[in-house]
């Protein structure tokens, strides 16, 4: 056949099977935006404030060595790591490294897709740990604020002269 718009390859035409991508693409934007929703409501329900699990840490582990094996895989994040990650985070007591977690969050070099694996670790970081959240901002500002003499990209300079929250 000539490869036509009419030509049918595996039983759909070309038309079909753009329409299944298309539609397979929807869906799971959607139900990432659904997932997006949750987190945004976990993260802002004001029973996690009073509520965090804290008080089990005693049944985590705080061992040296796995918590500084985490920070360092938290350094070099990809999404490939997510689930491996997630996994370490449940089953870490990280209450005496809230800041190097923090500060490692920060000094990631991310691409696009590792985005959403970093906020979705920020989420369950700032859901266990009340102080994480107030430690990330901070790294954020010590990074994000230029130094005297450095010359500043006129869209970061405006940034800093609303501050945040403007």
């Amino acid at each position: 056949m000539d490869g036509g718009k009419g030509e049918r390859r595996g039983g759909k035409s070309w038309r079909k099977e753009r329409e299944e991508r298309e539609r397979k693409r929807v869906s799971t934007k959607a139900a990432n935006i659904s997932k997006d929703s949750e987190e945004k409501k976990e993260n802002d329900d004001p029973e996690i404030v009073k509520d965090r699990p804290e008080l089990n840490t005693a049944l985590l582990d705080s061992s040296l060595k796995k918590n500084t094996a985490f920070i360092r895989k938290l350094k070099n994040l990809t999404e490939s790591q997510h689930d491996s990650l997630v996994k370490d985070l449940q089953s870490l007591n990280l209450t005496k490294y809230v800041s190097e977690v923090a500060q490692a969050v920060v000094e990631t070099k991310l691409k696009m897709s590792d985005i959403s694996t970093a906020v979705h670790l920020c989420s369950l970081l700032h859901q266990r740990y009340h102080d994480f959240a107030p430690t990330l901002l901070e790294n954020w500002q010590k990074v994000l604020t230029p130094k005297k003499d450095e010359k500043v990209p006129l869209g970061l300079g405006v940034i800093a002269f609303l501050g945040p929250g403007d």
